[in-house]
């Protein structure tokens, strides 16, 4: 063998030599890119659980909002009796008053003719009240009218507390009840991610 086919056969050693090293290279870095990929993915996955549990909490929040101001509408609606029924605006959240054969009155002057027509009816309670206390000749006809005149003022109270309730479920009042818990959501996910970086 001649010293041209020694330094040829070298050369040919060197070139495999580095192209094996070449491969295992390659090999390590879409080993490196891959797993990045994985703890990229990892630190997603926990963030949207954050997310999911946040938005559970918060649905649930604003479910109950919007249950709330149903049932203080229809108690106001009880009380109210033919005098007109209350109504929430899904956009708006505000009060919507319907007189009996009458158009819907939106806004605050619809918050005031429910209160009007609830202070008329709380008034009829109170006058039929006295009357029965004043011909009330058993001691039974007597404790019902004083149970009458309690009640007196009851559709009030229960008109303020529908337009409260309807606004604290206004659709802005339901997203916050909404973004809160899923803001603490993401933010425990991301502690959790920064744990165990």
């Amino acid at each position: 063998m001649t010293m041209i086919a020694v330094g040829q056969r070298q050369r040919d050693l060197a070139t495999r030599g580095f192209g094996a090293v070449s491969r295992a290279e390659s090999v390590e870095d879409q080993q490196r890119l891959a797993l990045g990929a994985q703890e990229k993915a990892a630190e997603s996955q926990v963030l949207g659980t954050g997310a999911g549990i946040g938005g559970i909490s918060g649905a649930t929040s604003a479910r109950a909002l919007s249950s709330e101001a149903g049932s203080a509408i229809k108690n106001a609606n009880t009380l109210l009796g033919d005098a007109g029924t209350l109504s929430r605006g899904k956009l708006s959240g505000g009060i919507q008053f319907t007189p009996t054969g009458g158009e819907t009155i939106k806004g605050i002057e619809g918050l005031n003719a429910a209160k009007d027509a609830a202070a008329l009816k709380d008034a009829a309670v109170v006058t039929d009240a006295a009357a029965a206390g004043q011909t009330a000749a058993t001691v039974a006809e007597g404790a019902a009218a004083v149970e009458g005149a309690a009640v007196a003022g009851e559709a009030a109270v229960a008109v303020e507390g529908a337009a409260a309730a309807s606004t604290a479920a206004a659709p802005m009042a339901q997203l916050a009840a909404l973004a809160t818990p899923v803001a603490i959501g993401l933010g425990v996910a991301y502690l959790i991610n920064k744990l165990f970086d």
